[in-house]
């Protein structure tokens, strides 16, 4: 009966096929391939045919796996033969005896064998589904005997017996290879072999010529092949042949490892990479990015490794190729005694490690240090620092929560034009990236700070905690919205005590990017009497309508979606626009009731923000202007024909929206020469000049509405010129 050589046979062509599969693989994508016994047939027989040397060796290689399991190519079929002979079925006078048996096991032509290809970093899998059927015949003897003293045998006889039953079951090969950079330019494999399998079905009739011990022989097939074919029996097989596998492995290899090598880095393949990588870049990349970076990069583009190179080529605009915009502004300030200087390269050690940035328990020694970082000196804001003073900046640990996973230590940035501050004025700058985010949106909040410091504020800048675990440490991430309100509550606290001891007048100046702006309306809204101004750019402020808007299909980015559905928890067809999450933070209607009870707010987005809709800002300033119906009033939702920006007053108290027609979200950052999202080259110095009239804004001590003479004010001034120049023609015409 089939047994034990049958299984580990399988598995061997099972595993030596995959081998032979894996040794020819070097640079591999994530990639499913599977064929099926036919297909592999049809293969091998024309091996000899195909001018493809490569598959030719591989398919070679199948071919010795297959002979030397005992098995063979029949239409399609794969054939296991077996035979034994003179085997005991019971000892003492009455014994059974079969003198011989062969066993066939045909495994299926539509059994199908798939092959995962994912990454060297990923396990490679070979699954093997088999459908089979069992057949085995032979001749017995059965003898009838007393004992007298001796076996005497009574009765002698001879018969045919045969058992067939249909078989399925699936195995699996797993190989880790475990890859390994034991040097610049090796990398090492330290493959390990597992191995699995389950049957999934099984059955067998057994018939044997008339004898009168036929049930006896009958009896022991069955338990014979129950024993046999049984999932503990396979699963105890596939152990001994994993084992063994794995030492052949160890022994076939030097010290168990192999060595892809790669060339030395040189100026050329430098070029090279660059040449590849930049057409889908979304930021300038750098040559000595790509330098720093090699490893990595041949890693991903080569061999599949978990960090992408787009994450890589995202990394680069907060980091080498940023440092590229570097502005030379002024540092003559007196440094204070517990200086220490940062260079670009520190910056981007923290900048480029989540469980860094932000966290204020990774670098507790430079905690309270004053320090210049170079992020407040790139000059990637529509608005140049070019000719700035580049503020001081030290960090300090604003709050310490302990959370479900861990202690969670916030940290906050201090930036300031002096040491020793006072009589300035406070301002928070929170910090944009959808809530889930700290790198993407912190560069946007150091490149205007410096501004903001040239304009007599001292700068606070608190990181919070995060939605979702794509960034941030493990103690501050996995929050929800309500957790991040709270912390920004907290740092609004510690804003005004530290305000007190520093001597700082006024209070507090709220600026936010994106989510960043959310969380200054919010605070805005909840805590007026605690907030001077608030700065809005690109700001969501109305959950409740940009729900709306995507269960009507109005809007259709699925980025949008994605970053709603993560906030509020819910998928888009769940969440309930009454709900308490949303209704709290849809501002307008709050706003409207009491429009002049809250700050002024100067509120800048752009028309073409496709992943925020400047419906959104044009909503809140009729809110503020107490429209009842918030798509209608002093902005509109009417997109800019004639001109490039708009600016209209939003309400009594000072409060303005400028929408810069040509704008995308991140409108204020200009990431590389003809990479502004802004828009064209007059759309960014437009920017340009909202940005300046925002700082002046923001330090004004009055905020009076002016009309703004570079967008629509200066179409009318255009319209009463052609008004006065058409009267002063008819005057001299006599028609008067």
């Amino acid at each position: 009966m089939p047994g034990i050589k049958i299984q580990s046979s399988i598995c061997r062509w099972l595993v030596c096929t995959w081998l032979a599969i894996v040794g020819q693989t070097t640079a591999v994508h994530a990639e499913t391939v599977s064929v099926d016994l036919k297909e592999l047939q049809l293969a091998l027989e024309s091996a000899n045919s195909d001018g493809d040397a490569v598959a030719k060796e591989l398919l070679d290689k199948i071919s010795v796996a297959i002979n030397e399991s005992n098995l063979g190519f029949v239409d399609g079929e794969l054939l296991y033969s077996d035979s034994d002979s003179d085997i005991t079925v019971e000892g003492g006078c009455n014994r059974t005896v079969i003198l011989q048996i062969s066993t066939d096991i045909v495994i299926e032509s539509n059994t199908s064998l798939s092959l995962t290809l994912d990454s060297l970093y990923d396990p490679i899998v070979l699954d093997l589904n088999v459908s089979a059927n069992v057949h085995s015949e032979g001749v017995a003897r059965q003898i009838l005997g007393v004992r007298l003293g001796s076996c005497q045998n009574l009765v002698r006889d001879s018969f045919s017996f045969d058992a067939d039953g249909p078989a399925k079951f699936s195995l699996s090969a797993s190989l880790d290879l475990n890859p390994e950079w034991t040097n610049e330019t090796t990398l090492s494999l330290y493959p390990e072999l597992t191995l699995d399998g389950e049957l999934l079905e099984f059955s067998s009739k057994v018939n044997v010529d008339d004898t009168v011990l036929a049930g006896v022989l009958e009896s022991y097939i069955e338990d014979r092949v129950s024993d046999i074919f049984n999932n503990s029996r396979l699963t105890s097989e596939l152990a001994t042949f994993e084992r063994e596998s794995n030492e052949k492995i160890e022994q076939s290899l030097d010290n168990g490892r192999i060595d892809i090598e790669l060339p030395e880095s040189s100026d050329e393949q430098i070029l090279a990479l660059y040449q590849l990588l930049q057409p889908d870049a979304r930021f300038p990349i750098t040559l000595d990015m790509i330098r720093r970076n090699r490893q990595q990069l041949l890693s991903s583009l080569l061999f599949g490794a978990p960090t992408s190179v787009n994450a890589i080529l995202a990394d680069a605009i907060l980091c080498e190729s940023a440092a590229s915009f570097l502005s030379p502004i002024n540092t003559d300030s007196q440094l204070p005694s517990n200086y220490r200087a940062s260079t670009v390269g520190e910056y981007c050690d923290v900048a480029l490690d989540p469980n860094r940035l932000g966290n204020a328990a990774s670098m507790p020694e430079e905690l309270g240090q004053w320090t210049h970082s170079p992020g407040s000196r790139f000059d990637i804001s529509a608005l140049s620092v070019a000719g700035k003073t580049q503020p001081f900046m030290r960090r300090f640990a604003y709050k310490r929560v302990q959370t479900s996973r861990g202690m969670c230590e916030l940290e906050m940035r201090v930036y300031s034009s002096s040491a020793n501050p006072s009589m300035q004025k406070p301002l928070m700058a929170l910090h944009g990236g959808s809530w889930q985010h700290r790198a993407s949106g912190y560069i946007g909040i150091e490149a205007t700070a410096t501004h903001f410091t040239n304009e007599g504020f001292v700068v606070f800048a608190p990181f919070y905690r995060l939605i979702g675990e794509s960034d941030g440490n493990i103690a501050c991430n996995n929050a929800s919205l309500a957790d991040i309100l709270i912390d920004v509550n907290d740092a609004l606290d510690w804003i005004q005590l530290q305000s007190a001891e520093l001597g700082l007048v006024g209070t507090t100046t709220l600026f936010g990017q994106s989510a960043g702006g959310h969380l200054a309306l919010s605070l805005s809204v909840n805590r007026p009497q605690d907030v001077r101004r608030a700065i809005l750019f690109y700001t969501p402020s109305d959950f409740e309508d940009f729900a709306r808007q995507i269960k009507s299909e109005d809007y259709s980015n699925p980025a949008g979606l994605k970053i709603l559905e993560a906030v509020t928890g819910s998928s888009i067809e769940e969440l309930a626009l009454s709900s308490a999450l949303v209704q709290e933070n849809s501002f307008p209607l709050a706003i409207s009731k009491e429009p002049n009870s809250y700050p002024p707010m100067f509120i800048m987005h752009g028309e073409m923000d496709s992943l925020l809709p400047f419906r959104q800002s044009v909503r809140l300033c009729n809110a503020i202007d107490g429209s009842a119906d918030f798509n209608v009033g002093a902005a509109s939702l009417v997109p800019n024909l004639s001109t490039l920006k708009s600016v209209s007053m939003c309400g009594a108290n000072g409060s303005q929206l400028h929408l810069i027609a040509e704008g995308d979200h991140a409108l204020d950052l200009c990431l590389a020469p003809g990479l502004c999202l802004s828009g064209g080259e007059q759309s960014a110095k437009l920017v340009s000049q909202s940005m300046q009239r925002m700082l002046d804004w923001s330090s004004a001590e009055s905020v009076a509405f002016e009309p703004d003479r570079s967008g629509i004010g200066a179409v009318y001034c255009s319209i009463l010129t052609l008004l006065l120049f058409c009267w002063v023609r008819r005057f001299k015409q006599g028609d008067h």
